[in-house]
């Protein structure tokens, strides 16, 4: 007995050790958020792209993402990809993942140390016991701050110095005497050839020299990208899209007919429907149409399976109307209606170093609207134009902008950093009542998106319309590019229609909780009494008796009556917070996936693993004890 409770000891403080081994390997980092860097790398002070930027910390580098700089010397912005340096992971000891906080880190650049010129700190938010640098001073290093964005220019004074190859020296040439025969000639290194020098031209001839053509460089305004689209209703068939239309009719309505190549227009032929009608020889009213008719007439592009599709109608200059469309047989003629029709205008974003203002976390900028089309005037023109400044299209662009964050719940800071952008487009020709709800889609620059997210902030769209009303909308954003985020909002109702539209950036307050009312219980009636039945006597039963052990009788237990008791009363659930829904946060470049399990759980864990084994060896060193305490 004494050696079964040694082996049984002895297994169980293996399987307690080899437990703890497991547990232990499964111990992991938990990756945290990057240190986010962009701006330009300068040589001399002239930016220079093509080159290879490193982010070290104690002499290991630590950056992730396109560390090569684009034109203009740009890092981590477009036109390149993200660019940030790893966070370490405090739980791992024995190893270093990347930053601590507020850790020095230096920057290199084609393998020469570099100079750090901060031009944005950024939100340093969970980094309050370090100091952050000054804006526009120049650095050696640059404090680690994890989830921040930060632009710092980089500058070398000069690239390396290539390493010269060197270049053989050729032996002289020896060979037999003049006039001699039979003398030997070693063999003659191959001479580098030597340029001819080109000559000079003497006093009087004179030379032409070449005047270089200046490249104009656009000089930055509050505004720019100004564009003007102008809607055109006439419709040009030309004569190989007549003779493409003829046979595709033909197929679709069973019968010979004959388009005529001329130009029709597009009408409105009532409210939210458009109609251009197209002469076709031939044609009956009512006849079917069966079959697909996917043809291209003038700018009207249709696809359409048995007379119902949809169709595009490009007006130019961005401009072009989309709907569903349905072919009507007439006589001698066809239609093509278009119903719910939208105007989409996709206009040309101007290059942000064109514009003045504004943050320079923006570097990309774009727009696209699609708005329901009620009326379309010939001869309108819609004007569009972008600006980075606030203010370039407002009087009182503060004031508004504030109150346009007050209409939302929120609060808006500094309108020339959490501004990222307006529009203004002016009509001519139509006005709001010609149009309908409006669809908006903005792209922004990513580093600016996230540094909002980063300092808590949601993305808002504004629109000022022509009497100075101030609408609002929260938008909903997703990833675009590598370097761009698209944010989405709709306009409807007064809202709708063109005018000056804007992305900011909003503090919004926490939702208010909605009350869950608590269902008062209906009270329950105590159940009548129910009375107990008398026991009727049964025959005992002989129960057999294995010998040696005698059978215990067991004494009858009487059963008690139920007593009813009462209902209690639900206790009232307290209201659940309605989430306040913020904007997505992506992920700027890749971190290597870490699993790990919550530092808590794993260390009463190991807590009650060591416990319990040390409950097992006492135990097992009792038994022993005592049995050989009993053992004479």
């Amino acid at each position: 007995m004494l050696r079964t409770t040694n082996i049984l000891l002895t297994v169980a403080i293996v399987a307690l050790i080899g437990l703890f081994a497991v547990t232990t390997t499964t111990l992991e980092a938990t990756p945290k958020p990057q240190h986010i860097l962009y701006g330009t790398v300068s040589v001399a002070g002239t930016g220079t792209s093509g080159l290879t930027v490193d982010a070290l910390i104690s002499g290991t580098s630590y950056d992730v993402g396109d560390s090569t700089t684009g034109t203009g010397g740009a890092y981590g912005q477009s036109p390149r990809s993200a660019f940030g340096v790893l966070a370490d992971d405090p739980d791992t000891k024995s190893s270093t993942e990347g930053g601590a906080t507020g850790e020095a880190v230096s920057f290199t650049v084609a393998g020469m140390a570099a100079t750090v010129t901060v031009v944005s700190n950024g939100s340093f938010v969970g980094c309050d016991t370090v100091t952050k640098p000054t804006v526009g001073a120049t650095y050696s290093t640059y404090p680690f701050c994890s989830g921040t964005v930060s632009q710092l220019n980089l500058n070398i004074a000069a690239l390396p110095t290539p390493t010269p190859t060197p270049t053989p020296t050729a032996a002289p040439a020896t060979g037999g005497g003049g006039g001699g025969g039979g003398g030997i000639t070693l063999p003659l290194a191959t001479a580098t050839p030597t340029p001819s020098p080109t000559p000079t031209p003497g006093p009087g001839t004179p030379t032409a020299v070449p005047t270089p053509t200046p490249t104009p460089t656009p000089t930055p305004a509050p505004s720019a990208g100004r564009q003007e689209a102008s809607i055109s209703t006439a419709v040009a068939i030309s004569e190989e899209q007549a003779a493409v239309l003829t046979e595709a009719l033909s197929s679709a309505f069973g019968v010979d007919v004959q388009i005529v190549a001329t130009e029709t227009t597009i009408v409105v032929a009532e409210t939210g429907k458009l109609s251009a009608t197209l002469t076709v020889i031939g044609l009956q009213a009512g006849t079917q149409i069966t079959g697909t008719v996917n043809v291209q007439v003038g700018d009207i592009t249709i696809a359409t399976e048995n007379g119902v599709g949809t169709g595009i109608i490009d007006l130019g200059g961005g401009l072009t109307v989309s709907g569903d469309v349905q072919l009507v047989a007439k006589d001698g003629a066809l239609d093509i209606e278009f119903t719910n029709p939208k105007l989409r205008f996709e206009p040309v974003a101007p290059d942000t170093a064109q514009l003045t203002g504004g943050s320079s976390l923006v570097t990309e900028i774009g727009a696209s609207f699609a708005v329901d089309l009620k009326q379309l005037p010939a001869g309108a023109s819609l004007l569009i134009e972008y600006a980075k400044d606030a203010t370039a299209f407002l009087a009182d662009a503060t004031t508004t902008f504030a109150a346009a964050a007050a209409q939302s719940g929120g609060t808006v800071g500094d309108i020339a950093d959490d501004v990222a952008f307006v529009i203004q487009v002016t009509k001519s020709g139509i006005t709001n009542d010609d149009l309908g709800d409006n669809a908006l889609t903005f792209e922004v620059s990513k580093l600016w998106y996230l540094d909002r997210v980063v300092q808590g902030k949601s993305i808002v769209f504004v629109k000022v319309d022509d009497d100075g009303n101030v609408y609002t909308s929260v938008a909903s954003c997703s990833d675009a590019s590598d370097t761009a985020t698209s944010c989405s909002a709709t306009f409807t109702g007064a809202a709708g229609g063109f005018s000056v539209f804007a992305i900011m950036a909003v503090v919004l307050p926490p939702a208010t909780p909605t009350p869950v009312p608590t269902a008062t219980p209906t009270p329950v009636p105590p159940p009548s009494a129910t009375a107990t039945p008398t026991p009727v006597p049964t025959a005992p039963t002989a129960t057999p008796t294995i010998p040696p052990t005698p059978t215990r009788t067991p004494t009858p237990v009487p059963l008690a009556t139920s007593t009813p008791e009462p209902t209690a009363t639900p206790t009232p659930v307290p209201p659940t917070a309605t989430p306040v829904v913020a904007p997505p946060t992506p992920t700027v470049a890749p971190t290597p996936p870490l699993v790990s399990e919550p530092s808590d759980i794993r260390m009463w864990l190991i807590a009650a693993m060591v416990f319990g084994g040390l409950a097992i060896i006492g135990g097992g060193g009792y038994v022993i004890f005592v049995r050989r305490r009993s053992t004479p």
